[in-house]
């Protein structure tokens, strides 16, 4: 019989505790990766704003709201009684807090480290930290388009809104052109936003006098000026996050995979399910991206985030009319029963007439193109408008089912805006132009003279009523100035705003004159009977925000009792929604 040695129990004791404790820890190691690595759900939340407040977010003026860096905090303008001013959230905070220093505040942007923000006022670029302090200088700028801050120092910002791209120190200092536009194609370049490298950025390019050309696009640029190509075509500014190009595109938000190195895109544009605020004025989607996955927009509903809102002299709103839209210009009848107004709601600007009692409105314009500035005749009976994208100036008669009837055509797009139509309706004054280099010309509208210039690098004229003066505003110390000259031109003007001014107004009676001092409404005393003007005391009625240098956005009652405004809509048509892991998103498609 064979025996068979039994194993030494001591001997076989250690190797199998050890082959327990592996397999354990096998397991335990196993299950770390798995959850480390399990899906993360997309979590959205929605942030209103402060109590009592409204978000001031869009247009000229506006603190569109920006996440930090880290994915921490956010800031953005806000305003109440006291006006509009920057406020700085962190996202472990229900309380957002006021950051003084910054009223007026503009399109704020974040350092790279998250400590700073940078931000526009009508005549400056400055900076704040997040821990408190003094706003600092960091240069001039008139009516600044954007910036982007990278981990050098750097700063890249539109310094105007009608010029290329600078750069700056963040620290301060003079800033050196790093784009430069040609006045033809280009009007503005805007929202640079710096790639990781901190030498490549991304900026759109747009053309002021045709806000819906096909030619605006987002290019990609380097510092060092030896890149500087056009990306794609697109109505919106452009960001980078999470190895993603993102853009807002017929009402979508689209992204699709970008190398920032190279600058080029691949794969196909994926669709995210966002309902982004675009705002066709600017050529800015209301959206921001953080490096952590986390994404903050405002949003915007099918019908726009506006409304027409009346206005006491006090501020006190009176009322609405219509539904919510996206307005560009709006023009009271003479008999104030009606008003003219510019939607923006697609890419082709429509002209609508409003019938103030009942809140009926029919559509005036239906020709191919972007219609703008629409202008009642004196007799109430007719509308002019710039037409065909800008190239032509055209005249509908209410009411009527005639086809608009062409006044002026040009080849190319410089009839900018309608100014005014003279009381004693022999006369139309009109902006001509390429980009924001624009001239009043005056044309006759009987006897079959011909247009004769009236100022040279002026703007949103209006007659007086007893048409012996015009109100216009100029470029003078490197903003927009609000100017009275005689009518027809002599040469000699009386400047009327101090601090800038846009959108001049006459009351009815000529005993005073309306104009946007980019925090509201302001009311002058004049004097138009003598041979010499008188300008007398101002005051600021209300605060309004409003985009102020391009768009007519108001008008006064005859008596100068009640104004008509676009403002932004109240309620919940407009708040931020904050999105955490948004690529995880794309994932699941």
């Amino acid at each position: 019989m064979i025996t068979v040695p039994q194993r030494k129990r001591g001997n076989a004791w250690p190797w199998g505790v050890a082959a327990i404790l592996g397999i354990v820890a096998g397991v335990a190691l196993v299950s770390a990766y798995l959850a480390n690595h399990k899906d993360v759900p997309v979590l959205r939340v929605e942030i209103n704003p402060p109590d009592k407040m409204q978000f001031n977010l869009s247009g000229d003026h506006g603190g569109p709201a920006m996440i930090s860096p880290d994915g921490r905090y956010i800031v953005f303008s806000a305003y109440g009684s006291g006006g509009a001013q920057l406020y700085l959230r962190s996202l472990d905070s229900n309380s957002p807090q006021a950051l003084a220093g910054t009223e007026g505040a503009m399109f704020p942007f974040w350092s790279p480290d998250s400590r700073s923000i940078a931000f526009f006022t009508d005549d400056k670029l400055k900076r704040i930290e997040v821990s408190g302090g003094t706003p600092v200088t960091i240069c001039g700028s008139t009516l600044g388009r954007g910036g982007s801050w990278n981990q050098d120092g750097t700063i890249v910002a539109a310094l105007a809104y009608n010029t290329g791209l600078s750069q700056v120190p963040a620290s301060g200092g003079t800033p050196t052109p790093v784009t430069t536009i040609d006045g033809v194609h280009y009007s503005s370049h805007r929202w640079p936003w710096f790639l990781p490298d901190g030498k490549h950025f991304l900026y759109i390019a747009v053309k002021h006098n045709a806000p819906t050309s096909p030619e605006t696009a987002v290019f990609f640029a380097s510092l060092d000026g030896k890149e500087n190509r056009l990306l794609l075509h697109t109505f919106s500014n452009a960001i980078y996050a999470s190895g993603r190009l993102i853009i807002q595109r017929e009402n979508s938000l689209v992204t699709q995979t970008f190398d920032p190195s190279s600058g080029k895109l691949s794969g196909e544009p994926q669709t995210l399910s966002a309902n982004v605020q675009f705002d066709p004025g600017l050529w800015r989607m209301n959206l921001s991206a953080s490096t952590d996955g986390t994404m903050l927009y405002a949003s915007g509903t099918a019908t726009g985030t506006e409304i027409l809102t009346w206005f006491d002299r006090s501020g006190k709103r009176l009322g609405t009319v219509g539904e919510q839209g996206e307005f560009y210009d709006l023009d009271l009848s003479p008999d104030e029963k009606e008003v003219a107004t510019t939607e923006m709601n697609t890419a082709t600007a429509t002209i609508w007439i409003r019938d103030l009692a009942n809140n009926l409105k029919a559509r005036l314009t239906f020709s191919d193109g972007a219609h703008l500035t629409p202008l009642w005749s004196p007799n109430g009976k007719e509308v002019a408008f710039t037409s065909n994208q800008q190239a032509a100036i055209s005249v509908k008669t209410i009411g009527s089912s005639a086809p608009e009837r062409t006044l002026l055509s040009s080849p190319n797009p410089i009839y900018q805006a309608i100014s005014d139509w003279s009381h004693d309706g022999r006369y139309l004054m009109y902006e001509q132009g390429t980009g924001v280099n624009t001239d009043l010309w005056v044309l006759p509208l009987s006897g079959g003279s011909k247009p004769f210039p009236y100022s040279s690098g002026s703007s949103r004229g209006t007659f007086s009523p007893d048409g012996r003066w015009v109100a216009y505003v100029a470029q003078e110390g490197g903003r927009p100035e609000v100017f009275v000259a005689p009518f027809p031109w002599t040469g000699t003007k009386w400047q009327v705003s101090n601090g800038g001014g846009a959108g001049p107004r006459w009351r009815a009676d000529g005993k005073e004159l309306f104009y946007f001092d980019f925090n509201g409404i302001t009311a002058v005393e004049v004097d138009s009977a003598g041979s010499a003007f008188q300008v007398g005391s101002s005051k600021l009625l209300f605060r309004l925000p409003m985009r102020g240098t391009i768009a007519r956005e108001y008008a006064p009652s005859r008596d100068g009792q009640r104004f008509l405004a676009v403002t932004p809509s109240e309620g919940s048509s407009q708040s931020l929604t904050l999105v955490q892991n948004w690529p995880a998103e794309l994932k699941s498609k």
